[in-house]
């Protein structure tokens, strides 16, 4: 049989920490363990060293050859940057230990690997132990078995890096980046728990808060991951988010919140400027945000922050934008219900709080 092998990089392409191609960035090398820059190469037989930090085109691009030894890395967004002043923009990651393309080895001095390089991201893992590493996800990523990421291990994911369940569980007690795309899929409720993220996004479960897509299942999903880990926070950004049947909390110390922060201001700019929007799609007068314990008993904690609940315009039966129900302890700050609906039940709700509260 033939014996192919890998395409290799041939031109390296650098990202943000949103997973976009990082246009216009600038990326730096360095001896390890220094700040003295270190030479690399504008082509594979060149010996003339190239301007460094190295420039990158519109697509994050650049020629980049190394001399076969190890460098460490600093990554720049080059946003108002000026090089002539050593200045190319905020920091956005750095990256040590770093050798030329295919002679990265797995051990205890390298703190970043590819999960992409082992059969699956269980056995990267597996080969981590307990080294203090950065697993880059940069592509699909299958679960072979119940899975749990230790705390020295830090999830980074590029766009189109994402982890599959199939029917196994994932524990994420190290760190996890918050680029704000897709990268779950295939899970059940209850199936992914976190020990240390205390902020989490639907997006991550492929919400797209277009106002006509519905992105209940993603929400939904970000919901049952925080109520799995214990309670946190589940943060929507300035977007719509359509969502097309009931969103549920049934656990204590569930958060939903909108981008920034209402609190302490004199008015109600900072909910209008933030957008963060839930808008029930559906004509058949259900609820867009159910909060009730999943056995009667009283549920605790409850807040929604910074956070617009609507209906969609034109529907004929008016849905109950937020019903709570046998809770204590709530907080609703800075929440506005818009027109078209029925904005809020509470039905044996105690000890709560409503602040800067709009109709």
């Amino acid at each position: 049989y033939m014996s192919n092998t890998m395409l290799p990089i041939i031109k390296p392409q650098f990202f943000d920490t949103d997973g976009e191609p990082l246009a216009n960035g600038y990326v730096a090398f360095y001896s390890p363990g220094t700040t003295d820059y270190k030479d690399v190469f504008g082509a594979h037989d060149s010996a003339i060293a190239i301007t460094n930090p190295v420039p990158l085109d519109s697509a994050g691009m650049a020629s980049i050859w190394l001399d076969g030894t190890t460098y460490d890395v600093a990554v720049y967004d080059g946003v108002n940057a000026n090089p002539t002043g050593g200045d190319y923009g905020t920091l956005l990651y750095t990256i040590d230990n770093v050798s030329s393309y295919g002679t990265v080895t797995l051990d205890a001095a390298l703190p970043w690997v590819d999960a992409t390089n082992d059969t699956n991201l269980n056995g990267t893992i597996t080969a981590i132990g307990s080294t203090d590493t950065d697993v880059w996800i940069t592509s699909q990523q299958t679960l072979t078995d119940n899975l749990v990421i230790p705390e020295n291990v830090h999830l980074h994911f590029l766009r189109g890096g994402i982890i599959v369940s199939d029917g196994y569980t994932l524990t994420i007690n190290g760190t996890i980046d918050e680029s704000k795309f897709q990268k779950f899929t295939g899970f059940s409720a209850g199936d992914i728990t976190f020990g240390s993220a205390t902020t989490i996004y639907p997006e991550w479960w492929g919400a797209v808060g277009n106002g006509s897509t519905d992105d209940h299942d993603a929400i939904q999903a970000a919901i049952n991951c925080v109520q799995a880990s214990g309670g946190g926070a589940v943060e929507f950004q300035n977007k719509v988010y359509a969502v097309g049947s009931d969103l549920r909390i049934n656990t204590d110390m569930v958060i939903l919140k909108g981008v920034g922060t209402g609190r302490g201001a004199t008015s109600y700019s900072p909910l209008q400027a933030s957008g963060a929007h839930l808008q029930y799609i559906t004509d058949d007068g259900g609820i867009l945000l159910h909060v009730e314990s999943a056995d009667s008993s009283v549920l605790y904690g409850f807040r929604a922050e910074n956070i617009r609940f609507g209906g969609a315009p034109g529907l004929s039966s008016k849905p109950v934008l937020v019903k709570i129900y046998q809770c204590s302890e709530f907080d609703l700050d800075y929440v506005q219900f818009l027109g078209g609906a029925i904005g809020l039940q509470l039905c044996g709700a105690t000890a709560g709080t409503i602040n800067h509260f709009m109709f």
